[in-house]
């Protein structure tokens, strides 16, 4: 086991970037926790992912993951 933490943010459209909106943060970093792969962290983080911006904003989405 290895200990991460994770935060997703949602980032703006070229359109949206160019008319100054910023990448917003879909779920703040979280506390620090085992896992036992990088690819557990990524699958723990989607499913905190509310289903709306998931299905909606998909390819906008950056799981950020930081090992310890």
């Amino acid at each position: 086991m290895k200990l991460f933490c994770y935060a997703v943010i949602k980032h703006p459209t070229t359109k949206e970037a160019e008319d100054g909106k910023k990448a917003e943060i879909i779920i703040p970093p979280s506390d620090w926790a085992l896992y036992s792969s990088e690819r557990e962290v990524l699958l723990e983080a989607a499913s905190k992912i509310p289903e709306d911006v998931r299905t909606e904003h998909a390819d906008r989405l950056e799981v950020a993951v930081r090992p310890f």
